[in-house]
This record gives structure tokens, C-alpha cells and sequence, in this order.
């Protein structure tokens, strides 16, 4: 007996009956029960006053235990808390709403249950941690997927750390997570809007670049009309010959240009013949074998039997060149390039997915070089206009995209592939011609064609015009000329019965080429109407070619080009005596 405890008959005590109906309270969950005691200071005292400590206690955790599991389920971010065996011991009630169960379901369930396959908690509590110098643990955080009651997934940012006893064995894992979906939605959305604007940056470049070439051209073939007929004029052996060689030279020079600049703007194709990349590549190969650094070696490895494909000669040998050309600036004067050809096929399943072409059969060029190489970020600008990461004054950003416009012009496929340190392959794909396409026209004699009757020439630009007028008159046509569309359809009117052809350019003020040629064809359904323009053929001239149009005449042209074109549709005057052209 303890000293200052008073002993008592507990046979006849009343108080222990007391004691007893507490406990049984207590055990049946009625926390709030308690017993009085008399201060007699005896055991049975004592006894009343430890259990109602002890129900204090009991009832204080349990408040703070109800309280702490309401504040987790109440919270608006998902939480799991797992046993050691990875068994949900708590899910809240934002975790169970997010993934489709009804509040408690989880409980007892292994974690893997809300997991996807590929993501989830490593098999050993101790995988997840990463211990500091000092031993303690640190808290994790990585996206994954959870997967919800119907099998879909749920992205999430997720956050874990582990709970320890005293003896620093693993209690409980705590996951924390963040739905996800409206940020990736988010994102998507901010991906599909830079897309569109870049889209729309191209759309704007290349429009620029369209208009300019236009404009250009229509001075070029004022020039070129004007200086090949004084040419056809020059005798072999006068000295203005050779100045008028010269003029012409740059002036083709000058339309290449033009043609590259509409390839840039997908303004479609200047010319088109048949073409073998085996000899472009040639050809480009013994151009940088006398401009390149001697320390460049170049690797030609050119595929058998190589198939042709049909587009404008200058457009592709300056893709090539250019592509070259980045490909000896990466490498730094020193190091391996290789150009290589060969046949392919794109098939059903990757047309649309791997390749953004249609199936069938294409001609596969690569350009690889060893060179500085590039990392992700600055490969997917690669193509952008204006992009470089040439320094100041070396480079004006413009070579791959006016190669992008010219591979998509040419209805093919361009991408690039890089890894810093080690080089980049750029990879174009190109249709291939089966045996249904004809086979290129034969050059074109060198006797001009004396026509007969009278061309209504219509031309916004004056020295368009007076080219043409000059020109058409040196092949014996009398010539009309209209400003636009609107005195065109009046001078047709007038003088239907007179003209055997109409060249119509398609671009003009006050009423277009497309709306003169539906008004002179009301007028004469039988009218024959050559199409003109600066841009090159495109959807509106072949949809004029289909009503009726009888063909399409690029400009800039020279006299034997315009002659040819006219020899295709008038018959020449009888008994004319042909001129030539040395």
C-alpha cells in the first residue's frame, strides 16, 4: 500500500459498481463520461481519478485526430497517405472526386490501384527518399498520370515524403497532388495559338516576298522583251552583241532571283521539266569543291536508277546549294559533308503521322555534316525567316526558310535533325515522276514564227506593255493594248471579229484578270485567252486553264519564249518568211 492511501473494503465499497460502469462507458465509445470521487484519499479515489485523466486524454486525441482527418479531406488538393506496404490508409475527398470513387472506397486499396502502369511509387519506401548529408529526408515532387475508375488518366503534379517513429523506421508515405488538366489544356492552347501566329508570320513574309518578285518581274520583262529583240537584231560579230549578251545574262540572273523568292512565298513553281537530283548534286558538288575550305571533304553517295522528279531546276539547285552551304558554315572549316540520294516510298500508314506528305513514291536527298550541331529549341526555329545564329553580318536568316518554301512548293517534305557536338542531317523529300508524266518538251527550233491577225495584249504596267507590243510586232502580229481589265473587255467588244488572241495578266487594277476573262468569254465563248502573270501558275490560272483558258505564259519572257508559246496556238501567216534567231 502506498504511503497517504487509506485502504478500503472492496467488497462493500459502492464506488467500485462506479468505476466499473465508467469503464464500460469509456469502452463503448462514450468519451465524455466521468465518475466523481469524494477526496477520501483511499485507492478506490485514486483509481476514479486516473480514469478520468485517462478519458481526458482519450478524448482530447480523439478531437484533435477528427479534427486533422476533416482538414485533410476538406482540402482542395488531392491526398493519399499509404502504410508502409503501400496500402491507402486515408484518401481525401478531392482525390476520390477527381478520380471517379465514392469517399472511404480507396481505403485499403494498394496505391498501384490509382497509378498509372508507367508511374506510381518506387516497391521500397527507402527508394523514395534521397538522403542528405545530415540524414534527413527530403520531399520529392515529379508529374504522372493517376488513373480514374474508368481508365482514364488524370495528369497531376505530385508531391511525397515519408513520416518516421521514433526509432526512424518508415510510418507512412504521404502523397500530395495538383490536377493538372487545365494547365495542359492551357498549354495546348498556347501551342496552337504560337503555331497560328507563326503561320500567320510566314503568310505575311511570304506575301511581301510574292509582291516583290511580282513587281520585279514585270520591269524584267520589259527588259529582257526589249534587249532579246534588239539581240535577234545584232548581226554575229557586232560589238553590241557582246553588251547585249551581258544585259541578258544578269537579267536571267535577276529572274532566277525572283524564282527563289516565290518558292520562299509558295507561290508555286516558275517552270517545270524534269529533273535528276543525282546531277544537281553533281553539279552543286563541283561548284563548293572550288569554294570551300580545303579541310571540308565532300561525300557524294548517289542512289542507282534514281528516279526524276518534275519542278524548277534554278528553285532546287539553290536548295542545295543553300543547304550545303549551312552545312560548311557549322562545321567551322574543318570536317565531312555528305550529300545523299535515293529512291523511296511513303506509305499509307506514313503519310499524315511520320510524314506530313501524301504516299507514294519520292526521291530521298540528305544533307549531313559533322559540324557545331544544334540543340532542340534551336532546331525547331531552324526554318523560321530571319532566324540565324550566324553572327552580325554573316548571315540574314533567310536560306532554310526560302528552302522550306521551295520543298513545300514542289508539293515535298523537309526536316532537320540535330545533336550539339556531333552535326546535323536535313532530310528532303521530293515527289518522284512515274512513267504517267510526259516526257519534257523539245527544245525549241531556233527559226521564230511569223504569225498572222491581230493580239489584244492587256498589262497594267506600261513597259510591260510596250514590250509586248514591240515584240508581237516583230513576229508580224498587229497589237491592241489595254490598261486593265475594264478596257480590255471594251476594246473585245469593239474588235471581237479582228482578234485571234488575248494575253490577259491575271494581277491589275479596277477589274483583275479573272473577271475580264468571264466577261470575254460571255462575249465570245470561242475566245482564245493566254494567261500572264509575274507570280507563277497557281490555283487561279489553272482554274482559268479548266474554263477555258488555252495556256500560261510566265513572265519575265523573251522573244523566242513568247514566240515558242505563240507557235503552240496561231498558224503562221502563209507564206511568211520565218526570221531566225542566231
Amino acid at each position: 500500500m502506498a504511503d497517504g492511501v487509506r485502504e478500503v473494503n472492496a467488497a462493500t465499497d459502492p464506488r467500485i459498481d462506479v468505476i466499473l460502469g465508467l469503464l464500460m462507458e469509456l469502452a463503448a465509445g462514450n468519451l465524455s463520461a466521468r465518475a466523481e470521487h469524494a477526496n477520501t484519499g483511499d485507492e478506490l479515489d485514486a483509481i476514479t481519478e486516473c480514469i478520468n485523466m485517462l478519458a481526458e486524454e482519450l478524448s482530447a486525441s480523439t478531437v484533435s485526430r477528427r479534427f486533422l482527418e476533416n482538414v485533410l479531406r476538406s482540402m482542395v488538393d488531392m491526398l493519399v497517405v499509404c502504410d508502409p506496404d503501400r496500402t491507402i490508409r486515408l484518401a481525401n475527398d478531392a482525390v476520390c472526386e477527381a478520380l471517379g470513387y465514392d469517399p472511404g472506397e480507396l481505403v485499403g486499396e494498394p496505391a498501384a490501384k490509382i497509378f498509372a502502369a508507367s508511374d506510381g511509387l518506387p516497391a521500397s519506401p527507402e527508394a523514395i527518399l534521397v538522403q542528405e548529408p545530415g540524414g534527413e529526408d527530403r520531399e520529392h515532387e515529379r508529374e504522372v498520370d493517376f488513373v480514374k475508375r474508368d481508365g482514364k488518366r488524370l495528369p497531376v503534379k505530385m508531391r511525397w515524403s515519408v513520416v518516421r517513429d521514433t526509432r526512424g523506421r518508415v510510418e507512412a508515405v504521404i502523397i500530395a497532388a495538383r490536377d493538372l488538366s487545365e494547365r495542359r489544356l492551357a498549354e495546348q492552347e498556347m501551342i496552337g495559338l504560337s503555331s497560328r501566329y507563326q503561320s500567320q508570320k510566314l503568310e505575311a513574309i511570304g506575301n511581301l516576298a510574292g509582291g516583290v518578285a511580282h513587281d520585279i518581274n514585270n520591269m524584267l520583262t520589259g527588259i529582257i522583251g526589249l534587249a532579246s529583240a534588239v539581240h535577234a537584231d545584232l548581226r554575229q560579230g557586232d560589238p553590241l552583241r557582246e553588251d547585249m549578251d551581258g544585259i541578258l545574262s544578269a537579267c536571267y540572273r535577276g529572274r532566277d532571283l525572283t524564282r527563289n523568292l516565290l518558292g520562299f512565298a509558295r507561290k508555286g513553281n516558275y517552270r517545270y521539266d524534269q529533273i535528276c537530283l543525282n546531277d544537281c548534286v553533281n553539279e552543286v558538288q563541283r561548284l563548293l569543291e572550288r569554294t570551300i575550305p580545303k579541310n571540308v571533304t565532300i561525300r557524294a553517295l548517289l542512289g542507282p536508277d534514281l528516279a526524276k522528279i518534275g519542278g524548277d531546276p534554278a528553285q532546287i539547285n539553290h536548295l542545295l546549294v543553300n543547304l550545303a552551304l549551312n552545312a560548311v558554315d557549322a562545321m567551322s572549316g574543318e570536317g565531312v559533308l555528305t550529300l545523299a540520294t535515293e529512291n523511296t516510298v511513303v506509305d499509307e500508314g506514313s503519310a499524315g503521322d511520320r510524314h506530313r506528305v501524301a504516299a507514294g513514291p519520292y526521291v530521298r536527298v540528305t544533307v549531313t555534316d559533322t559540324g557545331v550541331g544544334m540543340d532542340a529549341e534551336t532546331a525547331e526555329r531552324a526554318f523560321e525567316p530571319f532566324f540565324t545564329t550566324k553572327p552580325a553580318g554573316r548571315g540574314t536568316g533567310l536560306g532554310l526558310s526560302m528552302v522550306h518554301g521551295t520543298v513545300k512548293s514542289h508539293g515535298g517534305e523537309v526536316t532537320l535533325e540535330s545533336i550539339p557536338g556531333r552535326g546535323t542531317t536535313v532530310t528532303v523529300l521530293l515527289p518522284a515522276l512515274t512513267s504517267a508524266h510526259a516526257a519534257p518538251a523539245p527544245p525549241s527550233p531556233a527559226v521564230l514564227h511569223q504569225g498572222v491577225g491581230t493580239i489584244l495584249f492587256v498589262d497594267d504596267e506600261e513597259i510591260v506593255r510596250k514590250n509586248g507590243k514591240r515584240l508581237l510586232e516583230r513576229l508580224g502580229y498587229k497589237v491592241i493594248l489595254a490598261e486593265d481589265g475594264r478596257v480590255a473587255v471594251e476594246r473585245y467588244g469593239e474588235l471581237a471579229k479582228e482578234i485571234v488572241l488575248v494575253i490577259l495578266d491575271l494581277v491589275m487594277p479596277t477589274m483583275n484578270g479573272e473577271e475580264a476573262f468571264r466577261r470575254i468569254r460571255e462575249l465570245d465563248s470561242e475566245a482564245r485567252v493566254l494567261l500572264s502573270s509575274g507570280y507563277s501558275r497557281e490555283h487561279l490560272a489553272d482554274q482559268l486553264i479548266r474554263r477555258g483558258a488555252i495556256g500560261f505564259l510566265q513572265k519575265p519572257y523573251d522573244l523566242s519564249e513568247l514566240e515558242a508559246a505563240l507557235r503552240e496556238i496561231l498558224p503562221r501567216a502563209a507564206g511568211a518568211s520565218p526570221a531566225r534567231v542566231d
